[in-house]
């Protein structure tokens, strides 16, 4: 059919998946710590290390929790009684915030534990309100269950 003449190359060949079949993964540098917990009092501020290139094979790679991926520090250990103006017991926050306290009415508090949930809420609302902190709402949700 060809006349005797040689056909075309009828093979070809390719190297491929000659890297090694096992690998741990490869991480990420150390992220910059993020935002402390608390603004003081000791809170703890925490930085992380993510898989960069995943664990091939039987390699491994440490689990998100471990202390080679995810670090705390202890940050704003000042008390916060020294922050607190004289004569005050609390902050006052002046965040943008929307609030909602939930409230139990139910009648297992009796009359002290009703009057005392009432009295927390209003020292909340009070210290959440203050002048400067036009930008907060605060809604209640009072709740009981009926008797049976």
């Amino acid at each position: 059919r060809h006349g005797g003449e040689p056909c075309d190359r009828t093979e070809e060949t390719e190297a491929c998946n000659v890297q090694s079949c096992n690998r741990n993964c490869l991480l990420s540098r150390w992220s910059q710590w993020g935002t402390c917990s608390k603004g003081c009092g000791t809170g703890h501020s925490m930085r992380t290390r993510s898989v960069k290139v995943p664990a091939r094979g039987t390699g491994r790679c440490l689990r998100p929790t471990h202390r080679g991926r995810r670090q705390f520090k202890r940050c704003n250990t000042v008390p916060c009684q020294q922050l607190l103006p004289r004569g005050r017991d609390y902050f006052h926050c002046n965040a943008k915030l929307d609030v909602v306290l939930v409230v139990d009415s139910s009648g297992s508090l009796g009359s002290y534990g009703w009057k005392q949930s009432k009295k927390l809420a209003s020292i909340l609302v009070e210290a959440m309100t203050a002048e400067k902190a036009a930008d907060i709402k605060v809604a209640m949700l009072e709740f009981s269950s009926r008797r049976k």
